[in-house]
Order: C-alpha cells, then structure tokens, then sequence
C-alpha cells in the first residue's frame, strides 16, 4: 500500500481549514451584498459609490461562483467530495485512529472510529446528493461565465438567495464534520470584512447634507 492510501490526520485538518477558509469567503461576500441590498432598501444614498458598489457585487458574486467550485466539485483537490472519498477509501494512519479512540473517551456525540467516520460521511454525501440541482447551477456559471467565457452555453444566473442557501448549507456540513470530529464549532457569522463602515459612512454623508437642508 502506498502513502497516498493513508489518510493521516494532518490531512484531515488540512482539509478542514481550507474548508473553512472557503466557507468564510462565501459568508463575507454574501453578507456584504445583503447589506448593500438591505442599505438600497433603506433608501440610503449612495449614487456617490454606486460604480464602486457594482464592481464589488460583480466581484463577490464571481468569487462566490469560483468559491463554490473548490467546495463542491469532486475533481477539486479540497472538496468535500474528495475529502469524503478519503475517509471511505483510504487507511488511517496511527495518529488519526488516536484520535478517534480518545473522542471515544468523552461523553459527547463524537466520531470514535472508522466505522463512524465512514458513516458520517455517507449521510453527509447525500445531503450533498440532494443539494446537486443547487450546487450545479453555481458551478456552472463558473464554468461558463466567471472562470470562462461560453457564448455557446447558457447558464442560470445565481440570485442571492441561491447563494445564501448554499452557503448556509455549506456551514452545516462543515460544522457537522467539524463538530464530531474535533469536537468544536466554527462561528461564521462574525464578518471579519464588512462593508458596514462604508454604508455607514454614505449615511452619515447623507445624514449630515439632510440635516443642514432642513436648518436652510
């Protein structure tokens, strides 16, 4: 048998940070884009920015599409898809199984062994299974607009409620795997890199030209 049939831990946790990682960058921009939305919907102004808005929603729905794929596809080095096919297939190395005996020790929902590891991912791969209508609509508007250039294909457009169910599902999965795994959870929502400052700051803008009209 060679290395590359051995699953080893420091895989697995690789793994799961780039994961990770992925799954962020879907929460940032999907929750910037709804704070542009939801700043529109408030009806603040910002025609000033409004081009600089337009890039950033174009980059962030290209992003999310390009995201998507490294999460989903089964030929990507990172996917889900691959790092489940690993626990099915491959053998673990002496670290990896330490690890699942010592979940065994607690008293908590744990993955203790192969055969739970093995199963997990079954039910993981079906929930996956029955995301794929979801799931393929994303990738393919990578594949035919973001990533390439397919006059000849023409994929759905993504809206961003598509975009917030994957990436809510997406964060399922992680935690699900995470949680029994490492016994942790991953908090998400926190967004390192909100546009908030800049809506904020077209309000106080808006706000203060508001107020020196209503004092003429």
């Amino acid at each position: 048998m060679s290395n590359r049939d051995i699953l080893t831990i420091e895989e697995v946790n690789s793994f799961i940070e780039y994961l990770r990682i992925f799954i962020y960058d879907l929460e940032i921009c999907s929750d910037n884009i709804q704070q542009i939305v939801n700043a529109q919907n408030e009806g603040i102004n910002l025609t000033p920015i409004q081009h600089f808005l337009g890039h950033y929603v174009f980059l962030s729905y290209s992003h999310i599409a390009i995201t998507a794929y490294k999460i989903f596809h089964s030929k990507e080095k990172r996917s889900f898809y691959k790092l489940f096919n690993k626990i099915q297939d491959f053998s673990y190395d002496n670290a990896l199984k330490r690890h699942l005996e010592q979940n065994g020790d607690k008293d908590e929902d744990l993955i203790k062994n192969k055969t739970e590891f093995k199963e997990t991912t079954t039910i993981l791969i079906q929930k996956l299974n029955e995301k794929t209508t979801l799931i393929n609509k994303i990738i393919q508007r990578r594949l035919t607009f973001y990533a390439h250039s397919d006059p000849s294909k023409n994929a759905t457009p993504e809206t961003l409620e598509d975009i917030i169910e994957l990436k809510e599902f997406s964060k399922d999965i992680f935690n699900t795997l995470y949680g029994k795994f490492n016994d942790t959870h991953f908090v998400f929502e926190f967004n390192v890199a909100s546009i908030s400052n800049v809506i904020d700051d077209r309000k106080s803008v808006d706000d203060y030209y508001r107020n020196l009209e209503g004092e003429i």
